[in-house]
Order: C-alpha cells, then structure tokens, then sequence
C-alpha cells in the first residue's frame, strides 16, 4: 500500500488506490466524492478548497484508496490509512460515530454516499 502528502495550500495526499489503479489490477472499483466546501468545520475555519475522495472495491465493498486535496491532510490522511490497511469496508466506516464538526465525519458521508450508490446499480442491473 502507498500512501502519500504534499505540504502545499491546500494539502494533496493519497493512500491505497485510484479507480483507474484498481481497474488495471483487475479490481472493478467506485468512487465517491464530497467537496470540503460543505464540511461544517471547514465552514468554520475558511478552509473551504478542495474534496476527498473514497474508492471502494465494488465486490467486497472494502475500502482500497482514499485521497485528498484539503488542508490539514497531513492530520486527516492518518484515518484513510487505517481504513485501507485494515480493510475496512463502507457498512463499518458508515456507522463508525465521528465527532461534529469535524473533518473526520466527511469519511462516514462519503461512505453511506458510496454505498447507496452501489446499492441503486445493483437495483438497477436485477
């Protein structure tokens, strides 16, 4: 697994894999994503550019990359590695409690966003 951080305004960071990453290794993935702009804590703090960025294996729906582009990466990223290297899947951090307003919470978001997403394409192809 491998992870990542540039220290620029706002922070890049990436760990796990993309969508396209995941498709090269045979791994039929999605993505969601949510922009920092409607993030509460963000509000709070003018720190309102850029997104994060979940990507899950469809199949087992284990979390294999997240990736950000937001300030305080540095501090958030060290959450997406233990999701990924712990093999978290969405249904876990969906329901994991995250404190309000935090950074943290736009994890539990992206999950629940990502999972009914999968839920509505399976509907969709049955």
């Amino acid at each position: 697994m491998d992870c990542g951080v540039t220290f620029s305004r706002p922070e890049a960071g990436f760990v796990g894999l993309s969508v396209a990453q995941a498709k090269a290794k045979g791994i039929d993935a999605a993505e969601a994503k949510i922009p920092m702009s409607i993030d509460a804590k963000a509000m709070i703090a003018l720190e309102t550019h850029g997104m994060i960025k979940l990507v899950a294996d469809k199949a087992s729906q284990k979390i294999i990359g997240v990736h950000f582009l937001a300030d305080h990466t540095d501090t958030l990223i060290g959450a997406a590695v233990m999701m990924v290297s712990g093999g978290m899947t969405l249904t876990q951090v969906a329901e994991a409690i995250f404190p309000h307003p935090t950074q943290t919470e736009l994890f539990g978001e992206l999950a629940r966003r990502l999972l009914a997403r999968l839920r509505r394409t399976t509907k969709a192809k049955a």
